[in-house]
């Protein structure tokens, strides 16, 4: 584990104490959650004001916990893995005084969060013996064993209740639930204001000044303060309807809210990931799919880290790795986000190499090859010298990287059998093909000559390397591939990953998820994954309310994979609609949800994710949160790290493919971006796919923000599937 800061000789706390103290809490735990996380917290001050020598002094607990953070970041002189997790104990610690106070009920997940923190505590603080780490590790799970209050369903039932309201009655709610707050807070001001008074009232009745001037000032002050303050109530029960919606929300969204249970919830094995995983076999191509949700990158992880390292899911029935692992995804975001949850798991024992396939493809062809290089651009300057009346230079762009390159077609199939073009916009006959074939192979050389290759085009050049040097070293570089999000390779990006492998590629991916590409075969790319492919079929992200929408939402998508079919267990509110007349007032409404979910419901501001769909929106949205006080962080640029929060995560729809987020924001002012060169159905499909894909990166909480008059089919019928018409489908 890793290194700790403070030093346990230090502390007059013996180990016997603490072992004595640890075993304490082990009996508290699967009991009474409120009671157990009041116990943890009661652990942690207690050692601390030891260690620190702070005994009975009146210190806060977030002060007690920032000095201990501050020594270990001092001590160890450098990155502590998962100390953000850690700090988040100060959200969770406002839950024990209603616990201590009030005799408040806390949840199954306050539990699960509190025991996590235990055990970072511990390991940072280096006390407690290995085998009681490892208990209250494994006693995790018997918070899982519990069942939600009844008070949770109740509130489920109101909130779908509330969501059936209509645009203009949900736009005034939220004025409220924006009013309240403010209220909220003069109410507290106010009450703190009369306490100060009766404490100098009383100072004053205990001298000669008690039926003085200055007393009689104080009473009517205070007086006076009572009166606004019981206008102030007035308007607080005026808010009823507002105060209970933001209630109902927290009892029924208890899943992420911080940081240490949003890392537990997407690390968590769930028993079906687990009998997968145990039937990957690393002699032979293997194929994880499922539908959105389902856990296919958490297995691929898993089975890279358990395969090399064995240790507690050695049972398993894996054979030890002894070469080389690669994880290669479509998109530089998915790259740093698999990093990050890899890190999470554990800090060795991971992949040798994560990047996107382009890169990894990239640097095959400069070791074949030196001086030859990937150019985005390259392609566009030949296809406006080599288009030709009746084919533009976007048509032939894209037939030669999307189609002919990106497919490994052949002239005989192309040309002489005129191969269907599955999703591509213009059909061509014969001599028009022949003409583009032509145009292709004198792109070809060009790039050749100038050792500049574009995407499509490097593929075939490597493929073309490996069929004249099929053992070449340079090449064959890795012993095991692990593919993330196949669906969004083209066959050519496979063959030429396939090739790359000593030993096998082992993939993971949902074709109802593609949004980069209208077909996807995995016949095509030349791998065999019959009697090697498993399905995961339940929905570990979502709640039945989201995966409800989503899956009535993915019906309405032609050409669905019919055996992806999940199931969802975990309940949580229902997905909510906002509609506004033009761009100003959505902006308005995306304002006021990201700070109900960040105020009134105490997200980590990094839990809450914005998807919009061009680029350009960006600067928008970015200025808008800003001016109401939200940091941003773009997903997408290179220097976003997910280990960061406190900052309101953006994206385009694309570059959320594969990621999770506790709270999503849908800014659908406009279709998502799919590109030209496909076909009107074809083009579709894709905007719906991408729709679909944001709506599945929802954990709690998914808004969906529109216009009143949709500018699309798309977001027209996900609109319509919020009516009761469309909740019927």
């Amino acid at each position: 584990m890793e290194s700790a800061a403070p030093d346990p000789t230090a502390s007059a706390i013996s180990p016997a104490i603490v072992d004595r103290n640890l075993e304490r809490l082990e009996t508290l735990q699967g009991t009474d959650e409120g009671v157990f996380v009041l116990a943890v917290h009661a652990f942690v001050e207690g050692w601390i004001r030891d260690r620190f020598g702070h005994g009975e002094v009146d210190t806060t607990f977030p002060s007690l916990l920032q000095e201990f953070i501050d020594h270990c970041k001092t001590n160890l002189g450098g990155w502590i893995p998962r100390l953000g997790s850690f700090t988040t104990m100060n959200l969770a610690h406002h839950g024990t005084n209603g616990v201590r106070h009030r005799f408040m009920a806390l949840t199954r997940q306050d539990a699960e969060v509190a025991t996590s923190h235990l055990e970072m505590f511990c390991k940072l603080a280096r006390i407690g013996k290995p085998e009681r780490l490892d208990s209250i590790r494994r006693y995790l799970a018997a918070w899982d064993e519990r069942k939600p209050l009844g008070a949770t369903i109740e509130a489920l039932a109101a909130l779908k209740e509330i969501n059936k309201r209509d645009a203009e009655d949900k736009r005034r709610l939220m004025e409220q639930v924006s009013e309240l707050s403010q209220v909220r807070s003069e109410a507290e001001h106010l009450g703190e204001l009369i306490k100060q008074k009766d404490r100098r009232i009383g100072e004053l009745e205990k001298t000669a000044e008690a039926r003085g001037e200055k007393a009689d000032a104080e009473r009517r002050e205070r007086a006076a303060t009572a009166a606004r303050l019981k206008d102030v109530e007035k308007k607080l029960a005026e808010l009823g309807d507002a105060s209970a919606y933001i209630e109902m929300n927290r009892k029924a969204s208890v899943f992420a809210r911080t940081r240490a249970d949003y890392e537990r919830a997407i690390i968590r094995l769930s028993p079906e990931q687990r009998a997968v995983l145990s039937q990957i076999k690393l002699d032979a191509d293997f194929l994880v799919k499922g539908a959105a949700g389902t856990g296919k990158t958490l297995v691929l992880l898993k089975a890279i880290e358990k395969a090399k390292s064995g240790g507690e899911e050695a049972s398993l029935d894996f054979q030890e790795l002894s070469g080389s692992v690669a994880l290669l995804t479509y998109t530089r975001t998915l790259v740093k986000y698999d990093a990050y949850v890899a890190r999470v798991l554990s800090d060795r024992n991971g992949a040798d190499r994560i990047s996107t396939a382009d890169a990894f493809i990239q640097d095959r062809l400069a070791s074949i090859e030196p001086g030859a290089r990937m150019d985005y651009d390259v392609l566009e300057e030949l296809c406006k010298r080599y288009a030709f009346e009746g084919f533009g230079y976007k048509d032939l762009f894209h037939e030669a990287e999307d189609f002919i390159w990106g497919n490994d077609v052949s002239c005989d199939e192309y040309v002489t059998r005129v191969m269907e073009r599955r999703g591509m916009k213009k059909p061509l006959a014969r001599e028009l093909r022949e003409r583009v074939w032509a145009a292709c192979e004198a792109m070809a050389t060009e790039m050749e000559s100038e050792r500049r290759f574009s995407k499509g085009y490097s593929r075939i050049k490597l493929l073309r390397a490996v069929a004249s040097m099929p053992d070449d070293p340079r090449i064959k570089c890795m012993d095991y591939i692990f593919v993330d999000e196949v669906q969004d390779l083209t066959a050519a990006d496979l063959k030429a990953i396939k090739a790359c492998a000593r030993r096998c590629v082992v993939m993971a991916g949902d074709a109802d998820q593609s949004i980069f590409q209208p077909g996807f075969s995995f016949a095509r790319a030349g791998l065999d994954i019959l009697g090697r492919a498993r399905i995961l079929k339940t929905n570990f992200r979502n709640t039945v309310a989201l995966h409800e929408l989503s899956e009535r939402y993915r019906a309405l998508i032609p050409g669905q994979d019919a055996a992806n079919q999940p199931m969802a267990y975990r309940e949580g509110p229902p997905p909510e609609l906002y509609q506004a007349k033009d761009n100003r007032g959505l902006l308005d409404l995306l304002v006021a949800r990201v700070e109900f979910f960040a105020r009134d419901l105490e997200y980590d501001p990094g839990n809450i994710c914005v998807l919009f769909s061009y680029n350009k929106d960006f600067d928008a949205i970015e200025e808008r949160l800003s001016a109401a006080g939200f940091g941003v962080s773009d997903i997408r640029k290179s220097d976003h790290a997910f280990e960061e929060f406190g900052r309101v995560r953006l994206s385009t729809f694309q570059s959320s493919k594969g990621l999770d987020f506790p709270v999503v924001l849908l800014f659908l002012n406009r279709p998502p971006f799919v590109g030209d060169g496909y076909e009107d159905a074809a083009a579709e499909r894709m905007r719906r796919s991408s729709i679909y894909v944001g709506m599945t990166r929802a954990m709690d909480h998914l808004d969906v923000l529109a216009y009143e008059e949709a500018s699309s089919p798309a977001i027209a019928d996900l609109v319509g599937l919020f009516s009761d018409e469309g909740q019927d489908r």
